[in-house]
């Protein structure tokens, strides 16, 4: 289990339990909506505590007509599993 900080813990447990509510519900898309969404806050909680390894990747994702990498905040979904991915 990874480490987080309490504050960031009971965020994605909360969303957890909303996912899970919505599967209860047989509210389908909006439990895969939430999901997502605990996906997102996961692997920003891992990008925010190795800023330098998430960076180094050559997956990081740049700034337009830029070498410089993104801030984590503006990453998309999809460039984290890109980058979680290149790290193995």
């Amino acid at each position: 289990m990874l480490d987080l900080e309490p504050e960031v813990g009971a965020v994605l447990r909360a969303r957890w339990t909303e996912a899970q509510r919505c599967l209860d519900s047989k509210a389908y898309l909006a439990a895969i909506v939430m999901m997502g969404r605990l996906l997102e806050g996961r692997l920003l909680a891992v990008c925010l505590r190795n800023p330098k390894s998430a960076n180094a990747y050559v997956a990081a994702p740049k700034r337009p007509q830029s070498v410089k990498v993104k801030r984590f905040l503006e990453w998309s979904l999809a460039e984290m599993i890109d980058v979680a991915h290149s790290t193995g």
